[in-house]
């Protein structure tokens, strides 16, 4: 019989020295529940004899002023669902008088939210006093006799983030975020300002802020939180001087802060405080000068609308706002953020019959001159125009199929196949292309000018895409690693795998009709060359939104390139219309560390993914985590600010420890980090590729037993060099990784490519399926608008190499199975005795597929 592992347990005592406790599982069946005691100071484990505090959700140094907040387990429910144990206990120990008013106060909150019935408002499940023996007096509450109390309120768990965190780990928000979080929460007002409860007429929230607010990650919902503990949930007009704490100062009202009456308004003036506090990513010491908000100039709203709006909510005068959360409600009913409107075109005085008469002739003379010019550029360019090729300054960038980008992947027939392109000779073209790929089958550029030239050949009514790759020698091969998987779908939609194989192989044509493609229109696909250069990225950017026939671009390779590619795809416009999707397959940085526009999708797992399962793997090293991680960071560079960060961040959400190394360019950082922490059991490096391609094997020096874990540039580098001493050390996080050689990408792929590919392909073969499926849902006349819109949308999702794809409100991907994974290095060398270091799957870890 196997023996089920004990669940880790913590102690709710907030003056417990060692808080972590085990429960073997065999004791928590239901019907056979008995209380158990902390190993430490004897507190009570299990509330009500039924939940079961797991960890703290909330770290004590980013908590609130008056309780601590556990993530617990229902033992009683079904599945053991998850649920939230808010625990009273105030940083600073209030007086007798004090905690005797905090006590009714806090039952006050549970009798609320018992009695609140809205979908936005999380579920009271029970309340609860324990009293136990004295352990400490610091911190503690309710000391008499040897016995202390504690007061516990259980709720329902809303998986997500506070807005406070979503800032911090993203950066600002949006002004159609704001709108929504504005229409979410006013109808949550709406309800409680309207709500009788305890013979009371209308409950006053007090304390809205970014941390009272959670957005929950399945939906995109917004919730309410905190309904008063401490802070009173007091009835509209009564006063606040019977309450012993206020709400936070920084976001409250003038009227709330001096202690007199408050309202409805009072909620409202929070609220709109909450959201230019998110609009702008400044705090409200930042913003808030006496009672006047100066937010405007660190915003940039297309909606003037909006900017009046929250200004009247902010107003220090209670009868200058909106009175009502209806009332902000219809207010907000015309804001549409970027509106796109044609412009209005002013009255005119008819003009005479005889300034008619020679109007219509000036026109007839210019409509034939325009049509004679249309005539003679369509002859030029042979119906088809390889617009960038010939429309700007950077032509070696661009190609269709005219050139040869990727110089050292040519052949001879790959080139005669680019001169017949070039001259509109489609059909000559697409048999040398035929004839290059049956001698290098591994050649995605040569596959997307095939499907390019016979797209041409068939049909005028095409879709065009683009996608941007870095074709450098300080990044081989990472060009055509997504190209195939931009390829591989072009190929899918335009006319079948199993066709395109069959057509390579024999001498027959290709069996495609237009009943494939996307709405019976055949993808093309122009290649950008951006050169990992910041000032080229700048280029292409700006090209390929004046470039009308684009309606979508797949790529960019870096984080800080994507996120400067995506400031210009972004960028506002007379016509809305002008923006461009950019979907990135490979960028991983966390949004608050770089500018992302919300133009920018991203295939990817992010660093923060990537920072969870590494520290999940070392609590697998050693549970109780009493090991510090040796972290060496570069605090110049985005992604080891992301990784490193976040890695942090989580780790010490999970009571563990790190040290960190800051980097300088050598490789004695790491040595001698390892030498003056000799009782650490894992070295993150979280560095650039070249870096770690120059000093990663100084991880591996002497005989210890460090576990060495990296990220996405890990696996990038070139680590030939670390060799055997990297076998059974070397973890890395990834965003996927083949594992399955009957999965329908993995065996399609290598049929195409002969050859097994890895991540960047699949993820680049997941945003070029995902733009495709947006495309599809666009109808017959897409666009650039149309497209952001059908990606935006909360329900859309599309199959890619591994699961659904779908995207959050911030436009990351959202969490599966899958995607984000743990490899390990081990050697595919036949020989052992020779070393050729290769990455297999470690670990799948699994995820709420949502």
């Amino acid at each position: 019989m196997v023996k089920s592992a004990p669940i880790q347990v913590y102690c709710t005592r907030p003056s417990c020295s060692d808080p972590i406790n085990y429960i073997p599982e065999t004791l928590l069946t239901p019907g056979s529940i008995a209380q158990r005691y902390c190993s430490c100071c004897q507190m009570p484990l299990i509330l009500k004899g039924r939940f079961l505090p797991l960890r703290l959700l909330v770290p004590d140094d980013e908590r609130g002023g008056f309780g601590r907040t556990f993530l617990a387990l229902d033992l009683h429910s079904p599945q053991r669902r998850e649920c939230v144990i808010k625990q009273l206990h105030p940083l600073n120990t209030p007086r007798p008088s004090e905690l005797e008013k905090i006590e009714q106060l806090f039952r006050r909150e549970a009798d609320v939210l018992d009695k609140l019935s809205h979908d936005q408002i999380p579920r009271a499940l029970a309340f609860d006093v324990v009293q136990a023996p004295t352990h400490s007096q610091k911190q503690d509450l309710g000391t008499s006799n040897n016995q202390q109390k504690f007061f516990y309120l259980v709720q329902e768990y809303i998986e997500g983030q506070n807005l406070a965190q979503e800032l911090k780990h993203r950066g600002n928000f949006s002004e159609e975020e704001v709108i929504e979080l504005l229409k979410q929460i006013l109808n949550v007002l709406n309800y409680i300002h309207k709500k009788q409860i305890l013979n009371y007429q209308g409950i006053i929230h007090r304390d809205i802020k970014p941390h009272n607010i959670i957005l929950r990650q399945s939906d995109n919902k917004f919730f309410l939180i905190d309904f008063g503990a401490v802070k009173q949930v007091v009835v509209a007009g009564v006063s606040t001087e019977t309450s012993c704490v206020l709400g936070t100062p920084l976001y409250a009202p003038p009227e709330q802060v001096s202690r007199r009456p408050v309202s409805p308004s009072s909620d409202l003036y929070s609220l709109a405080a909450t959201c230019v506090c998110l609009l702008t990513g400044k705090t409200p010491q930042e913003l808030r000068h006496g009672d006047k908000w100066d937010w405007r100039k660190y915003a940039s709203l297309s909606s003037d609308r909006l900017g009046e709006i929250l200004d009247l909510m902010l107003s220090p005068d209670p009868n200058v706002r909106l009175q009502s959360a209806q009332e902000v409600i219809d207010a907000l009913a015309p804001v549409t953020p970027d509106p796109v409107t044609p412009p209005v075109t002013p009255p005119v005085t008819p003009p005479s019959k005889g300034r008619q008469r020679m109007r219509w002739r000036w026109v007839g003379y210019v409509f034939l001159a325009v049509v004679a010019l249309a005539i003679a550029f369509a002859i030029h360019y042979f119906f088809f125009r390889p617009c960038l090729k010939y429309s700007c300054n950077i032509n070696d960038n661009f190609s269709w199929g005219e050139q040869v980008l990727i110089e050292d992947k040519s052949s001879k027939e790959k080139k005669a196949g680019t001169k017949a392109f070039e001259k509109g000779d489609y059909d000559t073209a697409i048999t040398h292309f035929k004839t290059s790929l049956k001698s290098n089958h591994n050649d995605p550029e040569a596959l997307i000018y095939l499907n390019n030239a016979y797209a041409a050949a068939r049909n005028d009514n095409l879709i065009r895409i683009a996608v941007s790759i870095p074709i450098s020698k300080e990044v081989p091969g990472i060009a055509e690693e997504m190209l195939r998987g931009v390829a591989h779908v072009q190929s899918e939609v335009n006319c079948g795998i199993g066709n395109y194989l069959n057509g390579l192989d024999t001498n027959i044509q290709f069996n495609c009709n237009q009943n494939g493609g996307i709405n019976r229109r055949f993808l093309q696909v122009l290649i950008a060359n951006d050169k990992l250069d910041y000032n080229t990225v700048e280029n292409v950017a700006k090209t390929l939104v004046d470039n009308r026939d684009i309606l979508g671009v797949i790529g960019h390779y870096s984080s800080k390139l994507t996120s400067k590619a995506g400031e210009i795809y972004g960028e506002k416009t007379p016509n809305n219309d002008d923006k461009l999707v950019l979907i990135s397959p490979t960028s991983t940085v966390i949004r608050k560390e770089l500018k992302f526009s919300n133009y920018v999708f991203r295939t990817a797992s992010t660093d923060t993914t990537a920072a969870e399962d590494l520290v999940n793997y070392m609590k697998q090293l050693e549970p109780s985590l009493t090991r510090a991680a040796i972290v060496v960071k570069d605090p110049t560079d985005p992604f080891s600010k992301s990784l490193s960060g976040e890695f942090e961040r989580i780790l010490r959400e999970k009571q563990g420890q790190s040290v960190a190394c800051i980097w300088d360019n050598s490789g004695a950082v790491i040595t001698d980090c390892i030498k003056r922490n000799r009782n650490a059991n894992v070295i993150l490096l979280a560095l650039k590729r070249e870096d770690l391609e120059k000093h990663a094997k100084d991880a591996f020096i002497g005989n210890h037993q460090l576990k060495v874990l990296g990220g996405d540039t890990m696996y990038s580098a070139n680590l030939q060099s670390v060799g055997q001493e990297a076998i059974n050390k070397l973890v890395m996080a990834v965003p996927w990784q083949r594992s399955n050689e009957n999965d329908y990408f993995e065996k399609t792929s290598y049929q195409l490519w002969s050859a097994k590919v890895n991540w960047r392909t699949a993820m680049t073969y997941d945003a070029t399926k995902t733009m495709v499926e947006a495309l599809k849902r666009t109808g017959d006349n897409p666009s650039r608008l149309e497209l952001y819109k059908a990606l935006s949308k909360v329900d859309f999702s599309t199959q890619g190499a591994t699961g659904q794809v779908k995207f959050d409100r911030i436009h990351d991907r959202k969490p599966s199975t899958g995607i984000g994974v743990l490899v390990k290095a081990a050697n595919s060398h036949p020989d052992s005795t020779i070393t050729k270091l290769d990455f297999v799957i470690l670990e799948k870890p699994e995820r709420n597929n949502i």
